[in-house]
């Protein structure tokens, strides 16, 4: 409700990078035979800045993955009463487990699952919300 609009651009700036991703840089690296940015990057400067930006998206990813146990783990630990590092530590062993043994595809069809209960939830809120309300109106 209060940011909204800051979605609405999010989803517009998006939109802008796909189009301009597609546009621009995939033909680049198509006439070039390269698959990553990181071989553009070793061809146009040197290898020293591909080690660079290969050793800054580790770093990202550490990170990032780090935040995004620790969140579930965090939601786990207020719910149930568990102890935080315990959480932090079956959250992870689950989410490698189940990446491991399942493979990319239980991956995707766990995503594409995942985005049909955010959408019913969605809907369900938008519904009710209407029906509260007394119409859209």
């Amino acid at each position: 409700y209060r940011y909204g609009a800051n979605i609405g651009y999010y989803g517009l700036s998006y939109a802008m990078t796909m189009v301009v991703t597609s546009e621009i840089f995939l033909p680049v690296f198509y006439r070039l035979a390269i698959t990553s940015t990181y071989e553009y990057l070793e061809l146009r400067f040197s290898r020293a800045t591909r080690l660079l930006g290969t050793v800054l998206f580790i770093a990202q990813t550490i990170l990032y993955t780090g935040v995004v146990i620790y969140t579930p783990a965090l939601a786990l630990n207020q719910v149930t009463g568990m102890d935080l590092w315990g959480a932090v530590i079956s959250t992870g062993v689950v989410c490698t487990f189940y990446c491991t043994m399942g493979g990319l595809r239980a991956v995707v069809w766990t995503d594409v699952f995942q985005l049909g209960v955010m959408v019913a939830g969605f809907l369900s809120v938008i519904i009710r919300s209407v029906v509260v309300q007394g119409g859209i109106l």
